[in-house]
C-alpha cells in the first residue's frame, strides 16, 4: 500500500512503523475505519473517591454526625421525663428509651459504615443499602411507637410522612446507583 503525502498520518498510520495495527480492507487495502475510534474509558478512569461517589461520602458522615446529634437530643428528653413523670404520657420514658437505643445501633452502624467508605471495603454497598431500608422504616417504627402510648394523635403526621417520603426517595436513588455503578464496582473491592 502506497501513502499518499495528503492522508492523515492519525487515521492513516504507516504499516511499515511499529504501532497498534490496524485492520485493513483486503480489497483496498484501506484501514476498516474512516474515523478516529471513540475514546474508550478504562475502568481505572472509574475507580476511587470521584464523580457520585463524593456525595455519598458527604452523606455517609454527615448522616453519622445527625444521629449523633438526635441521640444526644434524646438523651436530654428523658432526664425531663424521669425527673417530671406525672406532666407526661404512662410509657414516655420506654418509646424514648427504645429511641435510645435505636439511635446508638444506627450510629454504631453508620460508623462502621464510614470506616468501610473510606478503607474502600467490598462491604460498604450491602451496609449502605441496608442502612438505607431501616432508614425507610425508622419512622414508620417511631411513630408507631408514640402511637401506642397516646393512640389519639394521628399515625402519619406531617413529620413522619416527610421522613418517609425523604426516606425512599433517597433509597430508590441511591441503592440503584450502588447496584449499577462501575465506580463502586471497582472502588470496593478490598
Amino acid at each position: 500500500m502506497t501513502r499518499s503525502t495528503e492522508q492523515d498520518p492519525e487515521l492513516f498510520p504507516d504499516p511499515d512503523e511499529p504501532g497498534e495495527e490496524v485492520e485493513l480492507n483486503l480489497a483496498t487495502g484501506e484501514p476498516l475505519y474512516s474515523s478516529q475510534p471513540e475514546k474508550v474509558h478504562s475502568d481505572k478512569e472509574l475507580v476511587g473517591l470521584g464523580g457520585w461517589l463524593i456525595l455519598i461520602a458527604l452523606q455517609v458522615i454527615f448522616t453519622a454526625l445527625g444521629t449523633l446529634g438526635a441521640l444526644m437530643m434524646t438523651c436530654s428528653m428523658i432526664a425531663d421525663v424521669v425527673a417530671s413523670p406525672d406532666s407526661y404520657p404512662s410509657g414516655l420514658s420506654a418509646v424514648i428509651s427504645f429511641q435510645i437505643l435505636v439511635f446508638l445501633a444506627f450510629l454504631v452502624v453508620e460508623i462502621i459504615q464510614c470506616v468501610f467508605f473510606f478503607k474502600k471495603r467490598r462491604l460498604f454497598p450491602k451496609i449502605y443499602i441496608g442502612l438505607s431500608l431501616a432508614y425507610i422504616v425508622w419512622p414508620l417504627l417511631n411513630s408507631g411507637a408514640y402511637w401506642l402510648i397516646a393512640p389519639d394523635l394521628p399515625f402519619f403526621d406531617h413529620e413522619t410522612l416527610g421522613a418517609l417520603i425523604k426516606s425512599v426517595f433517597s433509597a430508590a436513588i441511591w441503592i440503584s446507583y450502588m447496584r449499577q455503578s462501575e465506580r463502586v464496582a471497582n472502588t470496593f473491592v478490598n
